[in-house]
């Protein structure tokens, strides 16, 4: 987007930097990595921001958040964006698309009805996998090409497996190729035979 890169931060960095310019003293904790979010509350309430340090804020992976956080935001912000998909949560002190409007009490939002990820190809194997529970994938892409088809290969020989990755990389040695695992101890394993298969 062209920020400058001082005014992108993590949730961890951004917040504590924010409070201790504000109010002089480090944020009240209630454990190592989780804010005393009443107790942040209450100072606020009486003590409310100064108008130089009332932000415009915008909120990426914004589910990840927990829902007092953005009570928080509410009374310290001139305003916020927040980006959020609920169904692609990743910590237990997420909050839903419906908590943050109710919370924070904004009252214009935007759905992403385009697929700008994949081509049509992908989106199509994707969709097969929705299990019905969240928003229904997007049909729509932004992609003027079909790709090519998506192809599930099966081999019972972790050999075979390693020679079959090499085989598709070296026409693509200028290309990222990601190789999913079920399991963390296989990551070494596969990086210690691939690292040999592709010195020989």
């Amino acid at each position: 987007l062209g920020l400058d890169g001082s005014l992108v931060s993590t949730y961890h960095k951004w917040f504590p930097k924010w409070f201790r310019r504000c109010y002089g003293v480090e944020p009240p904790m209630v454990s190592r990595f989780e804010f005393d979010w009443t107790k942040c509350l209450e100072i606020a309430g009486q003590n409310p921001p100064p108008e130089g340090l009332r932000e415009h804020v915008l909120v990426d992976e914004g589910q990840d958040m927990p829902r007092p956080f953005y009570a928080f935001l509410g009374a310290i912000t001139r305003n916020m964006t927040v980006f959020a998909d609920e169904y692609q949560a990743l910590t237990e002190t997420n909050s839903t698309v419906a908590e943050i409007l109710a919370v924070t009490g904004i009252t214009s939002t935007w759905s992403l009805e385009t697929n700008y990820r994949n081509t049509r190809a992908i989106n199509r194997v994707s969709g097969h996998f929705w299990t019905g529970v969240g928003s229904a994938p997007t049909q729509l892409t932004d992609s003027v090409q079909d790709g090519a088809t998506p192809v599930l290969d099966h081999e019972s020989d972790l050999n075979a497996v390693i020679t079959r990755i090499v085989t598709f990389e070296q026409p693509r040695v200028n290309q990222q190729i990601g190789v999913l695992l079920p399991y963390a101890y296989l990551v070494k394993e596969f990086y210690n035979r691939l690292d040999n298969k592709t010195a020989n």
